[in-house]
Order: C-alpha cells, then sequence, then structure tokens
C-alpha cells in the first residue's frame, strides 16, 4: 500500500506531516468467505473477514452500514464509509438471504484517527497502565489535548471524534440487529 505525507494547516499546529493511505483497497469477498461470515456480526461478516484476508495487517476491523472501520500497525484508525453496494449485501446477509461473491473498492478514507492502543494508553510513573483518570487541577483549559479536526487536501477528515456507529448496531457496535420494516422485502 502506497502511503503519501500530505501537510495539514492548522492555527494550533502550523505544518503537522499527516501519512494517508492514497491508493484504493480492493477487498475481494468470494463464496468461501461469505459460507464462513457470521450474520449480524461488525467484526466477522463477510466483509470484514475479506478485508482481513485481504489485508492481514488491518486490527480491529468493524463495518456496519454507515462505515468500515480498522486500524494499522503504524497505529492510525481508518474510517470509510461503506459503498451502496456494500450495505445492499449487508442487509441481504444479516437477514439470511443468498449472496453473491462480489469485490469491493474503497477509494478515500473520510477520517483517519490516532489508533486507541494499549501502547497509546496512558501510563503511571513505574509504566504500567492507568486505571483511571487523575484529575489534574494544574492545568488550564488552554493546555488540555485538542480533539479538533483538519481537513487535508483530499478532503480526509484528521482527528476530532469518530462517527458515531451506524442506527442497526448495539451499543458496543458489534452486533448488527434489523427492527425497521422498510428493511425487509
Amino acid at each position: 500500500m502506497h502511503r503519501v505525507p500530505e501537510r495539514v494547516l492548522t492555527a494550533s499546529h502550523p505544518s503537522v506531516i499527516v501519512t494517508v493511505m492514497t491508493t484504493p483497497i480492493v477487498i475481494p469477498i468470494s463464496q468461501e468467505t461469505i459460507d464462513q461470515a457470521q450474520e449480524r456480526s461488525s467484526s466477522h461478516c463477510m466483509i470484514a473477514d475479506a478485508l482481513k484476508l485481504a489485508n492481514p495487517e488491518f486490527r480491529h476491523v468493524a463495518v456496519d452500514l454507515q462505515t468500515i472501520r480498522f486500524s494499522t500497525p503504524k497505529g492510525k484508525r481508518y474510517v470509510y464509509l461503506t459503498p451502496p453496494k456494500a450495505q445492499r449485501a449487508l442487509i441481504n446477509f444479516d437477514q439470511g438471504l443468498p449472496s453473491e461473491p462480489m469485490t469491493l473498492t474503497l477509494y478515500k478514507p473520510s477520517q483517519v484517527l490516532k489508533a486507541n492502543t494499549r501502547a497509546n494508553a496512558p501510563k503511571n510513573a513505574d509504566g504500567t497502565p492507568r486505571t483511571h483518570r487523575r484529575k489534574d487541577s494544574s492545568r488550564t483549559d488552554a493546555a488540555k489535548p485538542s480533539r479538533k479536526a483538519t481537513v487535508n487536501a483530499r478532503g480526509v477528515k484528521i482527528g476530532g471524534s469518530t462517527p458515531p456507529n451506524a442506527v442497526l448496531s448495539n451499543n458496543r457496535g458489534r452486533t448488527r440487529s434489523f427492527g425497521l420494516s422498510q428493511l425487509k422485502d
């Protein structure tokens, strides 16, 4: 995968270099992958399993009707909008209807974030992971970390908060459940 550094300009960080994937991600979904996938599972559905097979370095893959998300070993979390073809295939698959093999292509991420990993987690002085947030009264509002997002030249949102999980996922975003009559044929 080819990555190109892009310069993002913000008021607080005049020149921040961010690496963004620039080549499309092709996801071939075979009949074998469809047969082994789990219905209503955002991390083990046919698209998530095919993405993991095509790109074994991707971790924490989650697919719902709104987004396809995954993390890379470099500590980045990529969020792509789910293509309409994949949305229709997910609905049919989760309802138990037969699915055909297909190929999906993800062209441009809608957002790139720092991945939440144990390596990035706050640590105590002895190096162990911090289990709770400590209030630091000496820190002023100006010194708090910013969650502001910027947009690069290609229109990719860098940083900020992730989009919410899709309407049809549970509170943890792992199980998709359908209750809308519009989704049934």
